[in-house]
């Protein structure tokens, strides 16, 4: 049991007494004495009150393991992190704290960040884009809980918090116009026509479109193995090779005329073995023969792919900047284009999921969905099908009543 005292304030110099304090004492689980001490009785008994609901539970913590400073332990948790998940994940999150929460709670010691302290932080980054704010709250989020299961704390102080922001407004994609792709492959630098024809022929993200090599093509069989990307680290600018993204290696049907565009590349502009760290700056050197390279043999590095070889060919064939749903009409629309095509021809929405690595069915309906105007059309038929036969309609059967167009 915890019990709560009042302790006199101590003599001045002056002869005057200090301010008193109310003083918590109790005996933790391992037998230790401990006490704590409050300017008000209502807050001394209130602690006195948790102290001996959380022994009775099973779930007390001493509040002196609590008493690290929030940036001390929001580094610590970046650099056991070091080696865990994908590199620019990492780096991304790291930022996070750098730029948006760190400066908050900087010289906070983990038990004094309360409720008050995340309403103040939360009012901080409301100026932020939504997207921006819940990247923000997520990585916070990691920390505390993190804290709670590492036994520095008791509760997660966002549990009890809503993070509210402007809805995301998804607009439908557009997908890119015919003329327009075969345009980009037309007027490109001709070292890199194939980068347009990967994207849009398989569906490949720019990464691995840049990390695709002849090794990981299965001639006879027609497929592509998709397992490498180049990533552009965004701490210091390097590169290096990866797993494709959510480390999900996929196969994909390889179209005859894709296969014509590769060996024609090849016969032009030879294939070049690329040494990079894997995953990470400092990581193992992974070597791979690629299709896509520079003039001076080198990987393709995004930034400069997308400034001195992709925008000046948009530019050329009058391509905006942004589309009609206001996506960028960055090199990822190729991708878009794909999966259009192929839901166009009926292709099952899971099968296209999969050769683009996706597994998330309800992203892609939402994303894709109205790019199936098949669909919507076998659909109709299906229904159609099953009440013409039916004894209570007439359907198939011209009616002599003109009935309403619509309900």
């Amino acid at each position: 049991m915890a019990s709560v005292h009042k302790k006199p304030g101590r003599k001045k110099k002056d002869g005057t007494l200090g301010k008193s304090a109310w003083v918590v004492m109790w005996t933790d689980p391992s037998g230790k004495q401990k006490s704590k001490s409050f300017e008000k009785k209502a807050h001394a008994s209130q602690f006195r009150a948790t102290v001996e609901a959380d022994m009775a539970r099973g779930s007390y913590i001493d509040p002196k393991r609590g008493r690290v400073v929030f940036a001390d332990y929001a580094a610590e948790w970046v650099r056991r992190r070091a080696k865990k998940g994908a590199a620019n994940t990492r780096h991304a999150n790291a930022a996070r704290l750098r730029n948006h929460v760190t400066p908050y709670f900087e010289h906070l010691t983990l038990d004094r960040i309360d409720d008050d302290a995340v309403l103040d932080w939360l009012e901080g980054i409301a100026h932020l884009a939504p997207t921006t704010q819940r990247g923000i709250w997520t990585v916070m989020n990691s920390v505390m809980l993190s804290a709670v299961e590492g036994g520095l704390i008791a509760k997660n102080p966002l549990a009890k918090r809503t993070l509210h922001t402007a809805p995301i407004v998804k607009t439908r994609i557009v997908p890119w116009k015919h003329e327009w792709v075969t345009g980009m492959a037309e007027t490109i630098n001709e070292r890199y026509r194939l980068a347009v024809v990967l994207a849009a022929g398989l569906g490949l993200r720019q990464g691995e479109c840049f990390g695709l090599s002849p090794d990981d093509v299965d001639w006879l069989k027609g497929t592509v193995r998709i397992r490498r990307q180049v990533l552009l680290i965004l701490e210091d600018g390097s590169l290096a090779f990866g797993p494709p993204k959510r480390e999900k290696t996929r196969d994909v049907p390889l179209p005859e005329s894709v296969k014509v565009e590769m060996n024609r590349h090849m016969a032009k502009y030879p294939p070049q073995t690329v040494t990079l760290p894997w995953k990470d700056t400092g990581g193992k050197p992974h070597a791979a023969r690629l299709f896509l390279s520079t003039r001076e043999h080198n990987p393709c590095n995004k930034n400069t792919f997308n400034e001195h070889t992709w925008r000046p060919a948009r530019k050329v064939l009058d391509i905006p900047d942004r589309g009609p749903d206001g996506h960028r009409n960055s090199m990822h629309q190729l991708r878009h284009f794909y999966v259009s095509v192929l839901l166009d021809s009926g292709e099952p929405i899971n099968a296209v999921a999969e050769h683009i690595g996706h597994d998330d069915m309800g992203y892609m309906l939402e994303t894709y969905a109205h790019l199936m105007p098949a669909a919507n059309e076998r659909t109709k038929a299906a229904i159609d099908g099953a009440f013409e036969a039916a004894s209570w309609t007439n359907f198939g059967q011209e009616s002599s009543v003109e009935g309403e167009k619509g309900l």
